[in-house]
């Protein structure tokens, strides 16, 4: 969907959002950031709508850290 920027991790084949919550564009500086709790977070995950898909969901802890690259810092 334009404009709806997605990265796909080969390793795992899970997609993932470009922007965190809140932002958008090419460089994800436009509109503001979201900070939620995390039940708020569960909630506005399940109920996302984003480039064609409807199944978002909060990654798991294990998930969560194939996202690191390890060698890059600031951001990894």
């Amino acid at each position: 969907v334009a404009g709806q920027r997605v990265v796909t991790d080969r390793e795992t084949g899970l997609i993932w959002k470009q922007c965190p919550q809140g932002l958008s564009g090419a460089a994800c500086a436009t509109g503001a950031l979201q900070t939620l709790s995390w039940s708020a977070a569960l909630t506005a995950a399940n109920g996302e709508n984003f480039a064609g898909a409807s199944d978002w969901r909060l990654p798991t802890a294990i998930e969560m850290r194939t996202l690191v690259e390890t060698a890059c810092f600031e951001p990894a």
